[in-house]
């Protein structure tokens, strides 16, 4: 997960000389993804293999989530027709235990440093400001939603350069901000907890389904882990090592089995390659487990988060949400 607070190009005199931002000139669009915003790293307590200072077990405070999104600024002023600038927003699956996930005011956030003759009409720099603009969520989705700063930062400006951009959610708290991540977009998500015997906490069982959209996993490269995640935390994490694959056709089906499910209560995993038709090319995957604890899923939306060798020694991550119908007997959880 990278995520950017911000972009600025330097001279060959060491001197800043552009940053990201619109103004009345033909830069006039910002538009980025967005990412998961982590709470900044303040007080390391660790370092990685670089030597860079870090914070172990990083958090992520938002009780919403989501599967995609994107931020963009537009200014469409001139020095005839000075305008307030537009934010748009648009998100995809937007899930969470709370139902104004789904259906509630999102706001976006804007630290900007605005420049222009707006000081009785001579130019000047305001103080970098925060603007935000409010969109609402309607069944999961924020759909081109647009809105203007407030009046406070009225043209003309020649340029409102953007410092930092991030959405928080309906409950208050920071949910993602322009950046860039390595994880893919698992497809069809399907997520089945079933309880069998309330005095009995181990004897959970457990299905998962997801589509796998890169063409070279390998998981007898380095194994695959399965885990299913709320906003409490995980609830059921399993790895699969790569000697432990049945190689069914070489880089198109594996398949693992074991009766007595010594590797988290797992039974069978089976990874087939499909190409084709009206889907894009990837992988189904399925995972079957019982005889587990699963008494911590409780919230109406779950993560599922594969993680896959490659056939180039990597990693590939894949992740989607899954809004849950919660019964007596277990979860249900899909799009």
């Amino acid at each position: 997960n990278y995520e950017i607070l911000g972009v600025t190009v330097f001279g060959p005199d060491s001197r800043p000389i552009a940053a990201a931002g619109v103004g009345d000139h033909s830069a006039n669009r910002f538009r980025s993804d967005v990412t998961v915003r982590y709470t900044p790293c303040l007080a390391p307590d660790t370092a990685n293999t670089g030597g860079v200072p870090a914070c172990s077990a990083p958090t992520w405070g938002a009780t919403c989530d989501f599967t995609s999104g994107e931020i963009e600024v537009n200014d469409h002023s001139s020095s005839f027709t000075p305008f307030v600038p537009t934010v748009l927003g648009r998100f995809h699956d937007l899930v969470g235990a709370s139902p104004s996930c789904a259906d509630g005011l999102y706001q976006i956030a804007t630290l900007v440093r605005a420049t222009g003759d707006v000081c009785s009409g001579a130019p000047c720099t305001l103080v970098d400001t925060l603007a935000s603009v409010v969109v609402p969520a309607e069944d999961g989705v924020i759909s081109a939603s647009t809105g203007a700063w407030d009046m406070a930062l009225a043209g003309p400006f020649d340029t409102v350069e953007v410092r930092e951009t991030f959405i928080v959610d309906p409950l208050g708290e920071p949910l993602a901000s322009p950046g860039v991540t390595n994880a893919f977009v698992l497809a069809d998500p399907l997520v089945k907890i079933a309880f069998r015997d309330s005095a009995n906490a181990t004897d959970d069982r457990l299905n998962l389904k997801a589509t796998f959209p890169h063409p070279l996993i390998d998981p007898t490269v380095g194994g695959a882990t399965f885990t299913v995640t709320d906003q409490n935390g995980t609830i059921y994490s399993v790895t699969i090592p790569a000697g432990s694959w049945q190689v069914r056709k070489p880089g198109a089906k594996w398949q693992y089995k074991d009766a007595t499910g010594s590797l988290g209560g797992v039974r069978k995993v089976s990874i087939n390659e499909h190409t084709g038709g009206s889907r894009a090319p990837g992988y189904t995957i399925k995972l079957k487990a019982k005889d587990v604890s699963l008494s911590g899923a409780d919230l109406p939306s779950v993560n599922l988060i594969i993680s896959l060798s490659n056939a180039a020694s990597g990693t590939s991550i894949g992740q989607r949400n899954a809004s849950c119908r919660i019964k007596p007997k277990g979860l249900n959880c899909h799009l």
